[in-house]
Order: C-alpha cells, then sequence, then structure tokens
C-alpha cells in the first residue's frame, strides 16, 4: 500500500515523497523537463547536481528517486503519517551517504 504524503513543484521538476507501508520505506521520486542541454543518448547519473540523487534520462524528460528514511509505526495520536487501517507512524530520516543513503540507516 503507497500513500503521496508529499508533492511538491519548482518549475518543471517534481518531488513526490512516498510512503509504502508494507516494506515502512519512505522514497523520494523525482520527474523534471528541461530543454537546457539535453541528454541526446539515454544516460545514468548517481551522483546528480546539489541534491546528489541519482538521475536517469533521455533528450528532455529526467527521473530518479532515493530512499529517504524507514517509518515506524506508534500509537501516539500526533503522529501524521496515516494508512488506510488507521495505523500511525512517524517519519524516521536516514543518515546521506554518497550511495544516496542505501546503506546508512539510523536506528
Amino acid at each position: 500500500m503507497l500513500k503521496i504524503i508529499s508533492a511538491k513543484r519548482k518549475n518543471l521538476t517534481w518531488q513526490f515523497i512516498i510512503a509504502n507501508f508494507k516494506t515502512k520505506e519512505v522514497r523520494s521520486i523525482y520527474f523534471q523537463f528541461s530543454l537546457k542541454d539535453p541528454w541526446w543518448l539515454p544516460k545514468h547519473e548517481p551522483h546528480f547536481g546539489k541534491a546528489d540523487i541519482p538521475l536517469w534520462g533521455w533528450l528532455f524528460f529526467y527521473f530518479g528517486g532515493r530512499k529517504e528514511g524507514v517509518l515506524c509505526e506508534t500509537e501516539n495520536e500526533t503522529a501524521k503519517i496515516v494508512d488506510r487501517n488507521g495505523k500511525r507512524y512517524y517519519f524516521v530520516p536516514i543518515e546521506k551517504s554518497n550511495n544516496g543513503g542505501e546503506d546508512n540507516e539510523k536506528n
């Protein structure tokens, strides 16, 4: 079960923060359209830009994503992330490393 917990847009870049209640992961997904410096061949950049995100793209369309953290179940009524069964969760961010934070989770 997935839930979009945040959606932002800046110019032609969209960012979605998605919670996966089955795996208890929170991931960010990016979509971007750009007419500047097109990638004429399909390409992958593992550490793109100031955000240091993995990015795939071709011509004017680019996408990428990374793991942002984990969900911790709680009974506290102040928790803002709620699944459709009414279970409440806190978001716990992970420490970022050079590979997008995939192997450095905070405990």
